[in-house]
């Protein structure tokens, strides 16, 4: 049958024949195998650029620099609000040692003008003029010399302008109280023009003495200081 092994098939030395092996010569050498091809190359990434150690130390000197510039502002910034709030509680008490002065001698005047003027015969008492003057200037002048004593930063250029500009006002108050208890007719019982120039001198420097972002409610406290020149 068709399949089945014969018996005049070629047999090998090994009892093997075909198809399992070739019965005559050597076996057929392999077939070559196809060349490998080349294995690709790692890409190769360039390294970081190196930062230099003088980079380094500058990068750090730089953010040291810049920390201590922020710190010294903010610590300038809050010095200048704890000045302003020392010199404003001085010259808020400035502005009360007034009030005696203003309550005695300022209804007095009026009636002395009057009397000046030939308008109206009105009695004129020199004497509660003098007398008022004698009793506000003691308290007057102490507070003057506290605002004129308040120490300040030397490079704090507006806020001493703020307190010489003051200073000026109360002794613009001191020099006629002291000339009133000595002459009370002096200025036919007009009180200077200095003491309101000087005021409004005074709120023009206090304002300007105010730091960004203020602190103990000092813009408030200014505005009722100076608020009848405003």
């Amino acid at each position: 049958m068709e399949g089945e092994p014969r018996d005049d098939w070629p047999v090998s030395e090994s009892g093997r024949g075909w198809p399992y092996e070739p019965v005559e010569g050597r076996p057929a050498p392999p077939a070559e195998a196809p060349p490998l091809e080349a294995e690709p190359q790692p890409v190769v990434f360039p390294p970081p650029a190196a930062v230099s150690r003088r980079a380094v130390v500058l990068l750090a000197i730089g953010g040291a620099v810049a920390l201590l510039l922020a710190s010294l502002a903010i610590g300038d910034w809050w010095v200048r609000n704890a000045e302003l709030r020392t010199l404003l509680g001085r010259v808020e008490r400035a502005e009360r040692a007034q009030l005696p002065a203003l309550q005695s001698i300022g209804p007095l005047l009026f009636p002395c003008q009057q009397e000046a003027a030939g308008l109206d015969e009105q009695v004129c008492d020199t004497v509660a003029i003098r007398q008022g003057a004698e009793r506000a200037l003691p308290r007057l002048r102490q507070t003057g010399d506290e605002v004129a004593a308040t120490r300040l930063t030397s490079f704090h250029g507006s806020l001493q302008t703020f307190r010489d500009r003051y200073v000026d006002h109360n002794m613009a108050w001191r020099g006629w109280l002291e000339t009133l208890a000595k002459d009370p007719t002096y200025g036919d019982f007009e009180p200077p023009a200095a003491i309101s120039t000087t005021f409004e001198q005074a709120s023009s420097a206090a304002d300007a003495a105010l730091t960004p972002l203020p602190l103990h409610d000092s813009p408030a406290r200014i505005a009722k200081i100076f608020d009848s020149v405003r």
